[in-house]
């Protein structure tokens, strides 16, 4: 049996910035799978998860609605108010988050796609980029990526500007990436993946 080539592309960027919108054009485009991290790390973190105790002892039970599950926005009030706290939610869940991500990989290989995407916005911090072929930075204006952000999760302007500028690290980022993929207009956006996915196949 011939073994799989199929490539992984690593799809980073800021929230908002529009990596689920360029994992769907890619999708579209080519027979290809998507390994979303960001789905991932709500799943390890549900009730009776090994993330999900150890979260409750770091930052205590109040983060709980009344069945007991974390309540994510309770939980985001807290970890979105300080890089340090951030990082030390970050540093319960990740390594959870990362062995699915390996198995999710390995299992993907052995089936018959030629890309499978990684899209993941802690992608360089948590060196999953080492497992890719080639990564793509997503970034857009600051203002689409409010505006998308509030259509998207109703919550007001000054939290999600909060959100955006503790996770704000382009500059670090870009010096991994193969690629910027700017994310201002669609129809751009989707010639521009056309192009850029025949450099990921050949």
């Amino acid at each position: 049996m011939t073994q799989n080539r199929a490539k992984v592309l690593g799809i980073t960027g800021g929230t908002g910035s529009g990596k689920s919108t360029v994992s769907s054009i890619i999708k579209h485009n080519i027979k290809s799978v998507v390994i979303d991290a960001d789905k991932i790390g709500h799943r390890v973190i549900k009730k009776g998860q090994k993330a999900y105790f150890e979260i409750i002892a770091q930052f205590g039970k109040d983060i709980l609605d009344d069945k007991q599950n974390i309540d994510r926005k309770k939980l985001g009030s807290i970890v979105f108010s300080s890089r340090q706290e951030l990082d030390k939610l970050d540093n319960i869940t990740l390594r959870y988050i990362k062995e699915e991500i390996i198995y999710l990989i390995e299992f993907f290989k052995k089936r018959d796609f030629k890309i499978i995407v990684l899209d993941a916005p802690l992608l360089i911090e948590t060196k999953l980029n080492k497992l890719c072929d080639l990564v793509w930075l997503v970034e857009s204006p600051k203002e689409q990526k409010i505006e998308r952000l509030i259509k998207r999760t109703g919550m007001p302007r000054e939290e999600i500007e909060k959100r955006i500028n503790i996770q704000n690290q382009f500059e670090m980022r870009k010096q991994y990436a193969d690629i910027v993929i700017e994310n201002i207009d669609l129809e751009q956006l989707k010639q521009k993946i056309k192009r850029e996915l025949k450099n990921v196949l050949y």
